[in-house]
């Protein structure tokens, strides 16, 4: 509503570069440029993870609705202009729809989580540590045992190498 009847607010205020700024430098720390410990060895570790993402789109979605604004603003003054908006909008709705329900499916279980994510990146130590984990738990040791020691075997970060001698540990009990 505040960007209806211009992309420009009272003060010469530009949605859209706000949420480009905004977008910006929210993403910075998921980009790693500037190397904290921890959070290096641990973004290092996972394939990626979405979750990191969710502030940036905070302004994703502010210039993506300041140019819905503007393109609803300059399709309204042709003919017929305000069914194609309405139509392309209904589009892009149905596209975003269609792939939460199968990002859903990768959500299903612990397991499935885990499998995907090491199909996407198999030399991920984190991932194959998580996969012999949610194995251990589920009483499977025997697919647990090969996870945890290629685990170990592809040069984890401490926490993870931890975490993997600790739960071979436990499998061998």
């Amino acid at each position: 509503l505040a960007f209806k009847h211009s992309a420009r607010g009272r003060r010469g205020y530009s949605p859209a570069a706000a949420g480009a700024a905004l977008f910006l430098i929210l993403l910075i720390p998921y980009l790693n440029l500037l190397p904290i410990r921890d959070l290096s060895e641990y973004l290092n570790s996972v394939f990626a993870s979405t979750r990191y993402l969710y502030l940036p789109l905070a302004g994703a979605s502010i210039v993506f609705a300041a140019f819905a604004a503007k393109a609803g603003e300059l399709l309204s003054a042709r003919p017929g202009g305000k069914a194609v908006f309405l139509a392309a909008g209904g589009s892009v709705l149905a596209l975003f729809l269609a792939l939460s329900a199968q990002q859903q499916l990768l959500w299903r279980s612990d397991e499935a989580v885990w499998k995907r994510t090491v199909e996407l990146n198999p030399a991920s130590p984190w991932a194959n540590y998580m996969l012999g984990s949610y194995y251990l738990q589920a009483g499977l040791p025997d697919e647990a045992l090969p996870r945890l020691n290629l685990a170990l075997a592809l040069a984890p970060p401490a926490g993870v190498r931890s975490n993997a001698l600790g739960a071979l540990g436990a499998a061998h009990l």
